[in-house]
């Protein structure tokens, strides 16, 4: 092989060289923007989850005063932050509850 030849070869090995250095660099970067934007997704899509969570507790939690209240009478008071209910909201409420407690 001629000189010539053998530095025309190590010249296109160099090239492909870089080009695969410049290929796997450009890689990785593109690698972690989508593993940014994955990690971004999956935090908003979780608090998503919570919000609905939220909602659906929201919602029930009206509703199974009401189906007490129309039911049963039973006097609840209802404000946004009551999720336990209690047998000492009335009279009609500890008869309710009396057969309904955990032995």
């Amino acid at each position: 092989m001629s000189n010539v030849s053998f530095l025309v070869t190590q010249g296109i090995k160099t090239m492909f060289i870089e080009l695969k250095r410049d290929f796997t660099q450009r890689f990785d970067q593109l690698d972690n923007r989508i593993h940014h934007v994955d990690e971004k997704f999956n935090k908003k899509f979780d608090h998503l989850s919570h919000k609905l969570d939220d909602i659906y507790e929201r919602s029930a939690t009206s509703i199974i005063i009401d189906r007490l209240r129309v039911d049963h009478q039973l006097e609840i008071p209802y404000t946004p932050t009551n999720r336990i209910f209690h047998a000492n909201y009335s009279d009609k409420s500890k008869i309710f509850f009396i057969d309904r407690e955990p032995s």
